[in-house]
């Protein structure tokens, strides 16, 4: 049984989602046409999941990679560069 779920990202296979073809398709149209997008929406309403799927979408395809800048929202620029390429790198 679905239940509705209040955090994400989401199991599509155990939450309600609403799919969202028309917007796949646009998003996955500007990927091939190497466009630039933005995906905005209020707060808890399925940004992230979506994400998730154009990259499961686009996997076998292109190398997709998923950043996210959450954690600097509280950080001015300085502290963002210092940050980063201050700190030594988790691939070495």
């Amino acid at each position: 049984m679905k239940r509705f779920c209040t955090s994400g990202p989401m199991d599509k296979n155990t939450c309600y989602y609403i799919e969202r073809p028309e917007l796949m398709k646009e998003a996955l149209n500007h990927i091939e046409n190497w466009r630039y997008f933005t995906v905005s929406a209020p707060r808890k309403t399925g940004k992230t999941t979506f994400l998730n799927d154009i990259v499961e979408k686009t996997k076998d395809k292109y190398l997709p990679i998923f950043i996210s800048f959450e954690s600097y929202f509280s950080k001015d620029q300085n502290q963002f560069i210092k940050t980063n390429f201050e700190s030594p790198s988790k691939f070495n």
